[in-house]
């Protein structure tokens, strides 16, 4: 059997698959939803729904990296490790999760975004135009961040058999890092006296 189609097999005929699809177009709507309201109280552009979809696309993002670092440590399966790596090079197992993974990501996160930006634009105001050039840096930044992903996806998979405990560690350290490093940096700026200043201000302060 082809291995690009057995691992779709693998993931759309479980909970998988449809749950990713249904959670990335949920973020979309929810995002919209949630512009409406705030347009009934204020002036709301499709630019700020945009933003709100960034922020609620990290639950999919979040549910995706669990499904995929578990896919990425097939050994912890008996079963499956067996049936792979008997009929398949590591090499190709790897490479074509890989890509089969980074791509249903990206077709997601790009099918929630252009929903987004289509019924913003229709439902919001559509003064404020987005730059196009911006948009495209903002494009291959996403793409940049998943291939970040991926690498320490493969690195915390390889660590432990298990798919729970690479599981946690992955989310351990994508979370972790960021709320160390924030408190850190807001310890920082409590101890030099620097919380309350301006953000005009930023470019005379020395690091």
């Amino acid at each position: 059997m082809n291995l690009w189609k057995m691992e779709l097999i693998h993931l759309f005929r479980s909970w998988r698959g449809w749950t990713l699809v249904s959670i990335s177009i949920l973020a979309s709507i929810l995002a919209i939803v949630t512009g409406v309201f705030i347009e009934r109280v204020d002036n709301f552009s499709y630019s700020g729904v945009l933003d709100l979809y960034m922020i609620y696309s990290l639950i999919p993002t979040l549910i995706l990296i669990g499904i995929v670092v578990s896919a990425f440590s097939f050994d912890g399966n008996k079963d499956s490790s067996t049936f792979l790596r008997t009929r398949f090079s590591m090499k190709r197992i790897l490479i074509t999760k890989i890509l089969v993974y980074f791509t249903l990501s990206e077709l997601l996160w790009y099918l929630g975004f252009i929903i987004t930006l289509i019924v913003g634009r229709i439902l919001f105001d559509a003064s404020d135009t987005l730059s196009f050039k911006w948009m495209m840096w903002g494009i291959l930044l996403q793409a940049i961040t998943s291939l970040f992903y991926v690498a320490l996806m493969l690195f915390t998979s390889s660590i432990f058999r298990g798919s729970i405990a690479s599981v946690f560690l992955t989310l351990a350290v994508i979370i972790g890092i960021p709320i160390i490093g924030g408190t850190l940096s807001t310890i920082e700026l409590l101890m030099r006296g620097l919380i309350q200043t301006s953000p005009a201000e930023w470019e005379n302060v020395s690091y």
